[in-house]
């Protein structure tokens, strides 16, 4: 079984990214990501509704491919 660890999400070791938006480019969300972390960081949204949708969108359960919430 492969495991995979991941730290840095908020992108103090990976400059100029996170974890999260890299994780959304191998899923082809890498628009959607970026777009879901400019409303968080403007404070539109908290982390209850940016985690709902970020796990939606890993379970392939999200019919909406923005972060319009």
């Amino acid at each position: 079984m492969a495991r995979l660890h991941l730290f840095d999400l908020d992108g103090t070791l990976l400059h100029g990214t996170s974890v999260p938006v890299e994780i959304s480019r191998q899923l082809g969300l890498e628009a959607e990501m970026v777009a879901l972390d400019r409303e968080i960081g403007a404070q539109r949204i908290g982390p209850p509704e940016y985690a709902r949708w970020v796990h939606a969108q890993r379970r392939g359960e999200g019919e909406d491919r923005g972060p319009a919430l």
